[in-house]
């Protein structure tokens, strides 16, 4: 049996410096109360994982890119497995200063399925093809921060 988890958020987490994440599943009844569980409590089955959220991620996870140049135009299509307090994205290209500039005037593209573990295609098409032909995908957070990805 498979099942997904998923939550918003991480209340109380600083995620300017590494985080970590201690997950228990377990079908003790009497490992859970009213009040917090101890995580070093002991239970009679289950799991214990502990994972390493490092600093300034995202949790977006990027599947799959598809570009091509159509009639002058870059057209580009994107696929997510999954998106946590993501908003969406901006097409960007590295400027001369090393900067990351949208490119011309493309607009954010909303995420379609906020805090989900399903897949989303996305699908855009911008007049302006950057001038070294590179450009970058970028997925913004709720709370402001960035990652860049290409």
């Amino acid at each position: 049996m498979t099942r997904v988890l998923v939550w918003s958020g991480l209340p109380g987490a600083n995620l300017n410096s590494d985080t970590y994440l201690r997950l228990r599943i377990t079908t003790d009844s009497s490992f859970m109360s009213d009040s917090s569980p101890s995580p070093v409590g002991l239970a009679s089955d289950g799991e214990v994982e502990d994972h390493r959220i490092p600093a300034n991620t995202l949790p977006v996870t990027l599947s799959w890119v598809r570009s091509r140049i159509v009639e002058g135009k870059l057209d580009l299509r994107f696929g997510t497995a999954s998106e946590i307090d993501n908003i969406g994205f901006t097409v960007e290209e590295r400027g001369a200063d090393g900067r990351f500039v949208p490119v011309a005037v493309s607009s954010m593209i909303a995420s379609q399925r906020n805090n989900t573990a399903e897949a989303s295609s996305y699908a855009t098409q911008l007049a302006t093809v950057p001038a070294t032909g590179k450009f970058y995908l970028v997925d913004h957070s709720s709370s402001g921060a960035r990652a860049v990805h290409g």
